[in-house]
């Protein structure tokens, strides 16, 4: 479905008031979600972390990135673990299965991440965990095959549902672990033994395809369908099932949001990366509003909510994505306007986490924040130096973003990824606190 650019002005004039008490997922207050990435077990960042942060308390739902499309020996399409090591691995990366609230779990069951993601789940009952199959790194082309044919699509979603909802873990880990892993005398070089079922401890699935085609328009929301009619089957209206939906108008103009709509519990809007490393000009990474020198009024998160809304999503079903991580580039002359929309090429080290900006970079450059068209101020905030650029969020112009969210009746808001905040995880707290109208 095409954005229809005449229910894009009647949207923008049109406000609501913040989530009911029949909210998503039964809770009376705006969700907050956030994405754990399974590869930050290599450095460092486990599980334990995202407790002994402060995070996993003001969670809603925290979303485990990322599972594969593979194949099975007779070609079919089925999900499998990317790192069945960083998943449930008992050597190297791996953590302890005691580290989360002291609790010990079985010793032949689940170790790794999906262990402590199970002693988590333990220790904050409430907290629903989904998986989330796809990322940037999975070539689109996988998700049009495997969704092509009606036969592959129920087949692929079964196999999904059973590894993953049902806990059959041994058919997602059947693999090597694969190239990420270090060559070491410590590493096992083939799988270890069946892991017995573990159910519950996923509470859905997320799909995160970067990026259907037209040609792929019908083939995703069937896909979607699919999902939500063998999740159903199971029992109807208890498994979460979501997707990533981008936030250019290039991106989301081949999906039929209203169609989809139908099928999702709630939607994580991905409003980040309007600008990145892969341009030679400067930009903000994630501008609540048409900024002041931004050429392209269409590349912030008022028309993104506003585009989603008026081509037939549930405001209340969106998830309004927040950065935890910035870009940088060196501007390519003398600037005039303090480093923005200006030429400039992209820094060898292009991507750093909020963190490394908050404590290495910030104290010694100069702050600024931008001014919206209309000469107004707002948070978007950016380092420069004189020649080099940075991009991010920061506590205040998360808070912004968050009064917007509740404003316009949005279900709440998400982050990627949680690694990239602050030991103490001061931007998920300044997400949690601006959903529910605190101070941060």
């Amino acid at each position: 479905m095409k954005p229809n650019p005449f229910l894009l002005l009647a949207a923008l004039a049109c406000t609501a008031g913040p989530l009911s008490s029949a909210g998503l997922l039964g809770r009376d207050h705006p969700i907050v979600n956030a994405y754990y990435a399974q590869w930050t077990v290599y450095s460092g960042f486990t599980v334990k972390t995202v407790d002994t942060s402060g995070t996993a308390r003001q969670l809603d739902v925290l979303t485990y990135a990322f599972v594969n499309i593979g194949t099975n020996a007779l070609g079919q399409y089925e999900c499998t673990s990317y790192d069945s090591w960083a998943d449930n691995g008992t050597g190297y990366g791996a953590t302890p299965n005691t580290s989360v609230g002291g609790k010990v779990l079985p010793s032949n069951g689940l170790t790794g991440n999906f262990g402590q993601l199970l002693l988590l789940k333990q220790k904050y009952p409430d907290l629903k965990i989904v998986i989330t199959i796809g990322g940037a790194s999975l070539p689109p082309q996988a998700f049009a095959a495997m969704s092509s044919t009606a036969a592959s699509r129920e087949h692929f979603v079964s196999s999904c549902i059973a590894d993953y909802i049902q806990g059959h873990f041994t058919g997602a880990f059947g693999q090597q672990p694969n190239q990420w892993e270090p060559k070491s005398t410590s590493v096992q070089t083939a799988p270890g033994p069946p892991v017995p079922d573990t159910p519950g401890l996923f509470d859905g699935i997320e799909i995160d395809w970067e990026f259907p085609t037209a040609a792929d328009t019908a083939n995703f929301t069937a896909l979607m369908k699919e999902f939500r009619r063998q999740l159903d089957a199971i029992q109807k209206h208890r498994y979460i099932l979501s997707y990533d939906a981008p936030a250019g108008q290039q991106n989301f103009s081949n999906i039929d949001i209203a169609a989809v709509d139908r099928y999702v519990t709630y939607v994580d809007l991905m409003t980040y990366d309007y600008s990145g490393p892969w341009q030679s000009q400067t930009g903000f990474v994630a501008p609540l509003r048409a900024t002041q020198y931004d050429p392209d009024p269409t590349l912030n998160i008022v028309y993104t909510v506003n585009s989603y809304v008026a081509n037939g999503a549930s405001p209340e079903k969106i998830l309004l994505g927040v950065p935890l991580y910035a870009y940088g580039w060196k501007v390519n002359a003398p600037s005039t306007r303090e480093g923005q929309f200006e030429p400039a090429t992209p820094l060898a080290v292009s991507t750093e986490p909020f963190s490394y900006i908050k404590t290495t970079v910030e104290p010694v450059w100069q702050l600024f924040r931008d001014r919206e068209t209309n000469g107004g101020t707002t948070s978007t905030p950016w380092l420069f130096d004189g020649t080099t650029y940075w991009t991010f969020d920061d506590e205040h112009s998360i808070h912004e973003k968050m009064t917007f969210a509740a404003n316009q009746g949005l279900g709440g808001a998400f982050a990627w990824e949680l690694s990239n905040d602050l030991p103490d995880g001061d931007l998920m707290r300044a997400i949690y606190a601006g959903l529910n109208g605190q101070r941060f």
